[in-house]
Protein backbone atom coordinates (compact mmCIF):
# COMPACT_ATOMS: atom_id res chain seq x y z
CA UNK A 1 0.00 0.00 0.00
CA UNK A 2 1.32 3.43 -0.82
CA UNK A 3 2.16 5.91 1.91
CA UNK A 4 -0.76 8.15 0.85
CA UNK A 5 -3.14 5.16 0.99
CA UNK A 6 -1.81 4.17 4.37
CA UNK A 7 -2.38 7.70 5.68
CA UNK A 8 -5.94 7.70 4.33
CA UNK A 9 -6.70 4.45 6.16
CA UNK A 10 -5.28 5.85 9.39
CA UNK A 11 -7.44 8.99 9.04
CA UNK A 12 -10.56 6.90 8.42
CA UNK A 13 -9.95 4.72 11.47
CA UNK A 14 -9.30 7.84 13.53
CA UNK A 15 -12.77 9.20 12.62
CA UNK A 16 -15.10 7.80 15.32
CA UNK A 17 -18.23 7.91 13.12
CA UNK A 18 -16.57 6.13 10.20
CA UNK A 19 -15.02 3.59 12.56
CA UNK A 20 -18.33 2.84 14.29
CA UNK A 21 -20.14 2.37 10.96
CA UNK A 22 -17.38 0.16 9.58
CA UNK A 23 -17.23 -2.01 12.70
CA UNK A 24 -21.03 -2.35 12.70
CA UNK A 25 -21.04 -3.42 9.04
CA UNK A 26 -18.27 -5.92 9.70
CA UNK A 27 -20.14 -7.39 12.69
CA UNK A 28 -23.35 -7.68 10.66
CA UNK A 29 -21.46 -9.42 7.86
CA UNK A 30 -19.86 -11.89 10.25
CA UNK A 31 -23.22 -12.57 11.91
CA UNK A 32 -24.82 -13.25 8.52
CA UNK A 33 -22.03 -15.61 7.50
CA UNK A 34 -22.35 -17.49 10.79
CA UNK A 35 -26.13 -17.69 10.40
CA UNK A 36 -26.11 -18.78 6.77
CA UNK A 37 -22.90 -20.76 6.62
CA UNK A 38 -20.94 -21.63 3.51
CA UNK A 39 -23.44 -24.27 2.37
CA UNK A 40 -26.55 -22.09 2.40
CA UNK A 41 -27.02 -22.15 -1.36
CA UNK A 42 -26.17 -25.83 -1.61
CA UNK A 43 -28.83 -26.73 0.97
CA UNK A 44 -31.34 -24.48 -0.79
CA UNK A 45 -30.57 -26.22 -4.08
CA UNK A 46 -31.20 -29.64 -2.54
CA UNK A 47 -34.60 -28.48 -1.34
CA UNK A 48 -35.53 -27.47 -4.90
CA UNK A 49 -34.48 -30.65 -6.66
CA UNK A 50 -36.51 -31.73 -9.63
CA UNK A 51 -35.55 -35.36 -10.04
CA UNK A 52 -36.09 -38.41 -7.87
CA UNK A 53 -33.17 -40.74 -7.13
CA UNK A 54 -34.73 -43.29 -9.50
CA UNK A 55 -34.79 -40.74 -12.34
CA UNK A 56 -31.14 -39.86 -11.69
CA UNK A 57 -30.19 -43.54 -11.91
CA UNK A 58 -32.20 -43.84 -15.15
CA UNK A 59 -30.50 -40.77 -16.64
CA UNK A 60 -27.04 -42.10 -15.80
CA UNK A 61 -27.89 -45.57 -17.11
CA UNK A 62 -29.35 -44.23 -20.37
CA UNK A 63 -26.31 -41.99 -20.87
CA UNK A 64 -23.96 -44.91 -20.27
CA UNK A 65 -25.97 -46.92 -22.83
CA UNK A 66 -25.32 -44.26 -25.48
CA UNK A 67 -28.09 -41.67 -25.16
CA UNK A 68 -27.02 -38.09 -25.86
CA UNK A 69 -27.16 -35.39 -23.24
CA UNK A 70 -29.40 -33.28 -25.48
CA UNK A 71 -31.76 -36.21 -26.02
CA UNK A 72 -31.98 -36.83 -22.30
CA UNK A 73 -32.53 -33.13 -21.66
CA UNK A 74 -35.47 -33.13 -24.06
CA UNK A 75 -36.91 -36.32 -22.55
CA UNK A 76 -36.62 -35.04 -18.98
CA UNK A 77 -37.63 -31.43 -19.77
CA UNK A 78 -34.45 -29.74 -18.57
CA UNK A 79 -31.32 -28.23 -20.06
CA UNK A 80 -28.34 -30.12 -21.44
CA UNK A 81 -26.25 -28.48 -18.72
CA UNK A 82 -28.39 -30.10 -16.01
CA UNK A 83 -27.92 -33.52 -17.62
CA UNK A 84 -24.18 -32.91 -17.97
CA UNK A 85 -23.86 -32.15 -14.26
CA UNK A 86 -25.90 -35.23 -13.38
CA UNK A 87 -23.87 -37.67 -15.50
CA UNK A 88 -20.57 -36.16 -14.29
CA UNK A 89 -21.86 -36.45 -10.70
CA UNK A 90 -21.47 -32.76 -9.95
CA UNK A 91 -25.07 -32.70 -8.79
CA UNK A 92 -26.90 -35.55 -7.08
CA UNK A 93 -23.59 -36.94 -5.82
CA UNK A 94 -25.35 -38.87 -3.10
CA UNK A 95 -27.31 -40.94 -5.66
CA UNK A 96 -25.33 -43.98 -6.73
Amino acid sequence: MSQAGSEAVKRCWADPVWRANNLKARAESEAYQTRSGPNLFRSMAKAQRKFTPEQIQDIRREYADGATQQGLATAYDCSQLVISKIVRRITYQEVS
